[in-house]
């Protein structure tokens, strides 16, 4: 039910559920969900600092630091002040 409702909701619910897959140990439908918004950035706003959190659940750490330079280049509101 919560997957079929985060295809209606904002990339930030699609951002938690990378988070819930990896701790519940299930890194295949994380990535998945983190391949749905990365797609998504594709053909409409998604925040690159909102990108860089979901691969920062799934370690990908110089993808998430490149995602966080370029959220702070464009002075992402997502980022903390």
């Amino acid at each position: 039910a919560y997957e079929r409702a985060s295809d209606l909701a904002s990339d930030r619910a699609k951002a938690s559920l990378v988070n819930y897959y990896m701790k519940t140990g299930n890194e295949k439908e994380a990535s998945n969900w983190y391949q749905k918004l990365s797609e998504q950035s594709q053909n409409e706003y998604v925040s690159n600092a909102t990108l860089a959190v979901a691969a920062s659940f799934l370690k990908k750490k110089d993808e998430a630091h490149e995602l966080y330079k370029k959220a702070f280049e464009a002075r992402d509101s997502w980022l903390p002040s």
